[in-house]
């Protein structure tokens, strides 16, 4: 486990992320907030039961498309990954997170939020989920050098933390993960019903809700953040097999990759604590999917469409989407101004 680190970062933040996105009435507080970026993303998928290798001295290594993880865990998965989104949802909770790395949250708090009901059971998976996220080191290797919300990192921890008695839990940032967060992510409207979900039984439930609410947020004011390809959510399951590798043994497409997909959003839209209100499937032809005559083909070649999300901050969208272009107005400005310097000089 890494050794805690109070050491606050001086860099000057490119984007300054909220501090919390406040309650939209008195009584629906659905959404919350995390600070996101592709590495961060693509953190999420991570799945020791794909693309893993042991290594010397009892470590994994660990790979997704763009991430490569070492760690001491003996497994890293879904329930780790929500685990990380929680840390990183409670930090942005907290008063003036850009110049702190440390925070506390309390078995409570997790127990409420999770709706968990056995303090044993909640215990344990805090310390199992942060013991196998604080062992790891991660790195990132999709990035792009002329965007400072996507940058290449090398292999780096993210956390450390100590369960104290009373049920609170204190988590020290890593100097380099405060640093990711505040001045190179952006900030992500987040469904609390990703903490509610089960990372087991509802593992698929829990990858498209992750993947819209993501799509949603970098689409930001276009029509596209509400319509997502069924292919492309596929490739972000990672808990549901590939069409080859169900070819190759039983051949049982719709009842293993097409039906938990439908009963997987039918979830994401219950009406007690449901992300969406309406979707509908809608397949090339422009047209809702005709489930009776449905195949793979056309499947994979449908959008998934939100039609009505519940108490979505579509404002708070708007609002970042105006700052962000400022910001990159600012810059093209600055260069151009630097590049007739240059030249006069």
């Amino acid at each position: 486990m890494p050794k805690k680190n109070s050491k606050k970062t001086d860099s000057k933040p490119l984007f300054n992320t909220p501090h919390r996105l406040p309650a939209f009435n008195d009584e629906d507080q659905s959404f919350g907030m995390v600070s996101q970026n592709n590495a961060t993303n693509n953190i999420f998928r991570l799945n020791s039961k794909r693309g893993s290798k042991d290594l010397p001295f009892n470590k994994k290594e660990i790979r997704s498309d763009t991430v490569t993880a070492i760690t001491q865990a003996t497994h890293l998965g879904l329930a780790e990954a929500v685990m990380l989104d929680y840390v990183n949802f409670k930090f942005n909770q907290v008063p003036n997170h850009e110049n702190t790395a440390e925070f506390m949250f309390t078995l409570n708090q997790y127990m409420k939020d999770t709706g968990r009901k056995d303090p044993k059971s909640a215990r344990n998976a805090i310390k199992h989920r942060l013991d196998a996220i604080a062992s790891t080191a991660y790195s990132y290797h999709g990035g792009d050098d002329k965007n400072p919300y996507n940058q290449n990192f090398g292999a780096h921890p993210l956390l450390g933390y100590d369960y104290k008695r009373g049920g609170k839990i204190f988590i020290t940032l890593t100097p380099f993960f405060h640093d990711l967060l505040v001045n190179h992510a952006m900030p992500m409207p987040y469904h609390k019903l990703m903490f509610m979900l089960d990372p087991v039984k509802e593992a698929v439930a829990l990858y498209i809700l992750r993947a819209i609410i993501d799509n949603k947020r970098v689409n930001k004011a276009s029509p596209r953040g509400n319509r997502i390809k069924v292919k492309t959510l596929l490739n972000r399951i990672e808990s549901l097999p590939t069409y080859d590798e169900v070819m190759a043994s039983d051949r049982r497409v719709t009842d293993r990759i097409i039906d938990p997909v439908f009963k997987a959003v039918e979830r994401l839209a219950n009406s007690k604590d449901g992300a969406i209100i309406r979707y509908s499937f809608i397949g090339k032809d422009g047209k809702p999917l005709d489930y009776d005559s449905l195949d793979y083909a056309m499947f994979i070649d449908a959008d998934l469409v939100i039609e009505e999300w519940n108490h979505y901050p579509e404002k708070y969208l708007e609002r970042w989407n105006k700052t962000q272009k400022k910001i990159q107005h600012r810059r093209k400005k600055n260069k151009a101004k630097q590049e007739k310097d240059k030249h006069h000089a």
